[in-house]
Formats: structure tokens, sequence, C-alpha cells
């Protein structure tokens, strides 16, 4: 019989739930490759995962991961099996989605949970394993595509009206939350990569505008409801700085980033910060320790 716990016995799962944010074209990919593989140069206590092929990301967009490899390997020093890291390329499914002349095309969905189980099944085996999403937002609007169809056009091609309505809306919350929940596992890190975007608030300010606050890039009201379903959201900074080369101490063409996992942002139904203030600082520059510290696991792999 299971011993039911209590607070002070409660132990969380050692696998993270995390979305990372930043504005679109902010090495956001590439960030968070080198990190979960420990090669960027300031990293000193190896990946999270233990190995490159226990990497495994699925792409909407092959340009966010071209030049990666060239990147890590010429530039941090990265060893040459990081070629083994795992992607799954759907820009062609994303493509065909956002061509298709009928609502409700089941096809992108269908192909996206193929090649989420196609991943799922590589975590069974031994190791510390990651599921990388890049980037949310394009699957998002995929999804929404899909379940939309296309727009309705009125003579001078000029859209007549939205082909969404409040069932299409309803239905696009249902289907993301269950594709967040089939993904979010207890036997892997998965990570979300989403683009940081602005929505006008209903609030006002002084002058009576309304407000401007960040938000993650998504349409309608799972932008409130995604990042509510996660342990943390982090966003990923970049300084206008380079790293310093530890002989030569001249710049290097490799600038300084790090992680903010206590952003202020307004999401609509949650706000930032869970389960971080007294572990972590809000200038986080490797993503290994921080989830060290957060007691989740790390394989440690050493790629430099």
């Amino acid at each position: 019989m299971k011993q039911e716990q209590t607070l002070g016995t409660y132990e969380s799962s050692t696998y993270g739930k995390e979305l990372f944010v930043a504005p679109a074209k902010g090495t956001k990919t590439t960030t968070l490759i080198g990190n979960i593989l420990g090669v960027m140069p300031w990293q000193e206590n190896g990946g999270i995962v233990d190995k490159p092929e226990n990497l495994h990301i699925i792409s909407f967009d092959a340009s966010a991961i071209g030049g990666v490899y060239e990147f890590l390997t010429e530039y941090c020093g990265a060893h040459k099996d990081i070629a083994k890291v795992h992607i799954e390329n759907l820009q062609e499914a994303a493509k065909k989605a956002f061509a298709s002349r009928t609502d409700y095309d089941p096809q992108f969905l269908a192909t996206l949970y193929d090649t989420i189980h196609k991943c799922q099944d590589r975590t069974t085996k031994s190791g510390t394993h990651v599921i990388m999403f890049s980037s949310l937002t394009m699957a998002a609007k995929a999804i929404l595509r899909s379940i939309s169809g296309p727009a309705f056009l009125a003579q001078g091609s000029q859209m007549k009206k939205s082909p969404m309505d409040f069932n299409k809306w309803n239905f696009l919350k249902q289907v993301l939350s269950e594709l967040q929940w089939s993904v979010q596992q207890d036997n892997y890190h998965t990570i979300w990569e989403g683009h940081l975007g602005e929505k006008l608030s209903k609030e006002t300010d002084g002058t009576g505008q309304p407000k401007v606050f960040d938000t993650v890039q998504i349409d309608g009201n799972t932008a409130k409801t995604l990042p509510a379903q996660v342990e943390r959201v982090w966003e990923i900074k970049r300084s206008p700085m380079k790293w310093p080369d530890p002989k030569t101490k001249k710049p290097t063409k490799v600038a300084l980033t790090s992680f903010n996992p206590n952003p202020i942002f307004d999401f609509g139904e949650v706000q930032t910060g869970r389960s971080v203030t007294t572990r972590l600082s809000n200038d986080e520059p490797c993503l290994t320790n921080a989830f060290h510290n957060l007691g989740l696991k790390i394989g440690q792999w050493e790629g430099k």
C-alpha cells in the first residue's frame, strides 16, 4: 500500500516542464541547444543530457536549426558528436497545414503526434533525455490553421471575415492543452521554446490608453493557459557583451546569454516565479547549474 504523502515528505518530479521565451530571432534555439549540451564557453559542469543523442528536437522552422552545429563546434569548441542530436523537421508538414483548403484538417496534428511518439519511444532508453519544441509558437499557429481552415475572401482578395468562431477557439484551447499534457511526462525533460509578444490589456494607463504587456505569442486564450501548465517560465536574455577568451582575454564571437526564471510577465491567469525565489537568481548563465539547484536530473555530458 502506497504511503500517503504529506507536505514534509512530498517530492516533486526530477524532470522539468519548462517554457523559455524571447523575442523573435533572438538566438533562442542556439542558446537552448548549447546549454542543454553544456557546450557554451562558460559552462563548466557539462550538459543536462548525458549524451547528444538524448536530445530530441521537434522543429517547425528549418532555418532556426541551420548554422547551430557550425556555431557550437567552431565558436564554442563543442565536440563534433553534437551532430548526433536527433532533429525531427516538421516544416513541410506545417506548410501543408497552412495550404489546406478544409476546416478541421487532421493531417498536421496526426503527423505531430506520430513524431512525438517517436521521440518518446527513444526516451525509454537509459540516460537523461530532453524533448525540445522549437517552437511552441509555430506549432500552435499550424494547429490553429488546421482548425480554422482558409480565410474567407471577398472580391479584391480582402478578408471578409475570420474563419474562427467561438466553438473553434474553444476547440483550439482544448487541443493545445491535451497536446501539452501528452508531451510533458516524468521520464524526460520537456523544453518548450516560444516567442515573446505584446498584447493590449483591458486595463488602461494614466493617459487612458490600454496597457501593453508581454506574453507568449500564441493566439487566443491559450496564451494564458499554456504557461500555467509548466513548472516555470524563463526569459532568455542576450547581452551585447561578448564572452572573453580565457587565454587572450579578448572578446570572442559568442555573445553572453543567460536565463531569468522570474521575469515580469502578465499571462492573465498565471504569474511567473514558482519554486525559484530561494534557489535561483534572476540571471542564470548556465542551465545545467540551474537545473541542479532545482533538484532536477542532469546527465552532465562533457562535450568540449
